[in-house]
């Protein structure tokens, strides 16, 4: 069968976790935004349009990211794509390429905005 590669967004998620290395990030959590792009094959999906057996459930992997963000409590952003964006990539086979962000938006008082992002391929 043809790979028909395609890519799911997943925009602008919002929720609160410890992340950072200042003392009152480590106490206090903060709002967090994470971005996420994969690209999988299409193909798969085709024959069960009612059903994501074949295919990515984006709800699934939010919730994962979600979920290891907020435990691991990491200190550094970098760290945090990265780790994160590794444990993607074990947990489902079926992603060719992964573009994670992760953002804190009021971690710097006079910007609009601090981020890390990173691209994997496989």
């Amino acid at each position: 069968m043809h790979k028909t590669l395609g890519k799911l967004h997943i925009e602008k998620y919002e929720t609160f976790a410890i992340l950072g290395i200042l003392e009152y990030e480590r106490t206090n959590e903060q709002k967090i935004i994470i971005d996420i792009e994969v690209e999988c094959d299409f193909s798969k999906v085709k024959e069960s349009n009612h059903s994501v057996t074949n295919g990515l459930d984006y709800t699934k992997l939010i919730n994962f990211v979600e979920e290891h963000l907020i435990q691991e409590k990491f200190r550094l952003l970098e760290n945090c794509v990265l780790s994160i964006g590794q444990l993607i990539l074990k947990q489902w086979d079926s992603i060719h390429s992964l573009h994670l962000s992760i953002s804190k938006p009021d971690a710097i008082e006079k910007a609009q905005n601090t981020k890390a992002s990173m691209f994997f391929k496989c």
